[in-house]
């Protein structure tokens, strides 16, 4: 074999490993979003009101949003969806459901939404709770 033939075969060899490589790389997206809870202190004892989470994406009628107290993962059901001033997804929650699987400490939420054509985001934002009386 010629001095070009392996030049060539070993450039060929070479530019599909990366090719290769690029392609595998642009599989493993990380889907995690910016999710902010607020209020970020709950107290237990206060009166009514809403949770609302603001995450980084988009917000689209068709999203599958779902929200989960990640200690043990029980739902937390969504009152409404919508759009803040930059069209990111909020999510609101009322505050009393809430408070009935949360207790004294601290609370993780965590936020999934899952898309039209079916790819999984999700964050997680951790409040305070706190019993203290008004």
């Amino acid at each position: 074999m010629s001095k070009m033939s392996k030049f060539l075969v070993g450039a060929f060899l070479l530019l599909t490993t990366l090719l290769i490589g690029l392609t595998l790389s642009g599989c493993t997206q990380d889907n995690t979003i910016e999710v902010v809870v607020s209020p970020n202190v709950l107290n237990l004892k206060s009166s009514g009101g809403v949770l609302t989470i603001h995450a980084d994406i988009k917000y689209n009628a068709d999203l599958d949003v779902k929200l989960y107290l990640s200690n043990n993962m029980d739902s937390v059901s969504v009152l409404s969806t919508s759009a803040d001033s930059r069209g990111d997804l909020v999510v609101k929650c009322d505050i009393l459901n809430v408070k009935g699987i949360v207790s004294e400490g601290s609370a993780t939420f965590k936020l999934t939404v899952y898309t039209e054509d079916g790819v999984l985001y999700s964050g997680t934002d951790t409040i305070d709770v706190v019993s203290k009386g008004k």
